[in-house]
């Protein structure tokens, strides 16, 4: 008779055998048959991760004489991440035997101990049927592998290697619970859910520029388990997919930030990042839009007693460019016939290399007499270009294409002499518009002259009762120009003021101390918005009728 040995055999907490693969079942019964069967205990099973182990527990003392016969085994379980348990079972029978032949089929009761790495677990069970012992379980705990059922039972050696091989192979009759005809829907695959060793992984630069104090800094954590985020030791919460984000506020943006993210997963794996975030403040420029002149907005009647000299000087033959001059002239020339009403057949315009000193003696002592005829005409004169005072300060000059700083008197034409000129017509009334400055700056603040005397204005009582002049700017002041529309600040204005935007009372009628109040606010703010003064002046009365339409 072949001897019967009993055998342990471990599986999961529902009674349910499942199969692990048939890898597990080659390796088991390899490992088995390395074994003598006789006086050898067999275990094997999977636990609740899936994971198989296999073990034998060799018998260390044999008592077959008298009642209550033990046997005692020691071994080892080893599980297939290669970590071991030492076990230590003990059996006790009341059944008499013949010898070495065992002719029981169950033990009356068992023992054991076993024993992992931090812990250890021991257990005792009476068995009461030698058939039915399937029912007979205990769980036990080992260390953090999960529970086990124990079963005791007998088995052969063609047996065993039979149950272990349809243990693990689903291809073969399944011991179960349920009915043995039912197969699983689909084949088992254990998962490696061994205790995770890899840190979360935190998805976000290392550097960050921002253009605002106020930022949101976004990023992402990612891990096999839950986990615990903190910014600057601040738990922040971790939406679906590990995305994180965080409201940032930098009270000194001269000054980055460093800002720590650490990540700890549910085994205390640890991650940490510093973010350096740099604030780059954009600079903050007030985008100023300007209506475009409009000298068809307005018409008066053309007025045959109305005669209009312009002059503008942009490219000098012996001095620095005058930005925008000629097209200052060009456009006045529009509205000295629609808003001043000038016939076009008394308008002289001279610009550029027609603005010679030359030419603009002619057109004061030649065709301005011509035109005027017998007197009593309204005159108007604009000039837009370079302007010097004398050495000695007491006279102004307008600069024609042709001057010379050094040669001033010589080149020039003195304010003082167009005044002389203009009065020889005997005209009814003389409004002069002069777009330049007498500090010895340029529309681009270049200096004309290196060092400059101070300059005297001429008196009220200088200028004679129907003369009104309008300047740009002070005395010491420079005239500028706007960029962003090509004009000079004072000319643009003017002609503004012109189209109807002077007219304070909408009376229809601009008057000389309307058009000088609308320059004075307009060009000033236009100024101060360069970084610079400038207030264009007015020698007059300021009760004159400059218009109506």
């Amino acid at each position: 008779m072949k001897r019967l040995l009993a055998y342990l055999f471990i599986v999961l907490g529902l009674g349910l055998v499942v199969s692990v693969n048939a890898k597990a079942a080659n390796i088991v019964t390899k490992e088995f048959k390395k074994h003598s069967i006789y006086f050898n205990v067999k275990i094997f099973g999977n636990d609740q991760t899936g994971a198989y182990f296999w073990g034998v527990a060799g018998l260390k003392t044999d008592n077959l004489t008298g009642e209550g016969k033990t046997k005692d085994y020691e071994g080892k379980i080893t599980f297939d991440d290669g970590s071991k348990c030492k076990i230590r079972i003990n059996t006790t029978t009341n059944i008499s035997s013949i010898g070495y032949l065992m002719l029981v089929h169950a033990w009356d009761s068992a023992s054991y101990r076993i024993e992992c790495a931090s812990s250890a677990v021991s257990s005792h069970f009476q068995s009461t049927s030698s058939i039915n012992l399937w029912k007979n379980k205990k769980k036990i705990i080992l260390n953090s592998k999960g529970s086990f059922d124990i079963y005791v039972q007998y088995y052969g050696d063609k047996e065993l290697i039979s149950i272990i091989n349809r243990f693990f192979d689903p291809k073969q009759t399944q011991i179960a619970k349920v009915e043995p005809t039912i197969k699983p829907k689909e084949e088992f695959k254990p998962v490696d859910k061994d205790i995770d060793n890899d840190p979360p992984r935190i998805e976000i630069a290392e550097a960050i520029t921002v253009d605002t104090q106020a930022y949101t800094l976004n990023g992402k954590v990612k891990d096999k388990s839950k986990i615990y985020l903190t910014i600057d030791d601040r738990q922040v919460e971790v939406k679906k997919g590990g995305r994180f984000k965080v409201e940032r506020f930098n009270i000194d943006p001269d000054v980055a930030e460093e800002i720590k993210i650490v990540a700890i997963d549910k085994w205390n794996n640890r991650s940490e990042k510093i973010v350096k975030v740099t604030v780059k403040l954009k600079a903050t420029e007030v985008v100023r839009t300007y209506e475009d002149l409009k000298p068809n907005s307005v018409r008066v009647s053309m007025d045959k007693n109305k005669i209009a000299i312009i002059i503008g000087v942009e490219k000098y033959k012996n001095m620095t460019e005058c930005n925008y001059c000629n097209r200052d002239a060009k456009a006045f020339k529009a509205y000295a016939t629609r808003a001043l009403g000038v016939m076009p057949s008394n308008v002289i315009s001279l610009v550029d290399s027609n603005a010679t000193r030359g030419e603009i003696l002619r057109a004061f002592k030649i065709s301005l007499p011509r035109i005027a005829s017998d007197g009593g005409k309204d005159i108007n004169i604009f000039f837009a270009g370079h302007g010097l005072a004398s050495e000695s300060g007491e006279d102004l000059y307008i600069i024609p294409q042709d001057g010379d700083q050094g040669l001033l008197e010589d080149t020039a034409v003195s304010r003082v002499e167009l005044i002389k000129l203009i009065k020889r017509v005997n005209p009814k009334s003389v409004t002069m518009f002069f777009d330049t400055c007498y500090s010895g700056q340029t529309r681009g603040e270049q200096m004309l002259v290196a060092s400059l005397r101070g300059i005297r204005i001429l008196d009220t009582d200088d200028i004679p009762d129907n003369f009104s002049i309008f300047t740009a700017s002070s005395s010491k002041q420079a005239s500028s120009h706007i960029e962003e529309i090509k004009h000079g600040m004072f000319s643009y204005y003017l002609m503004k003021g012109l189209e109807g935007k002077a007219d304070d009372d909408n009376n229809k009628v601009i008057t000389n101390g309307e058009l000088i109040a609308y320059l004075k606010k307009n060009v000033s703010k236009e100024a101060f918005g360069q970084n610079r003064e400038q207030d264009p002046m007015l020698s007059g009365n300021p009760d004159q009728v400059l218009m109506k339409y």
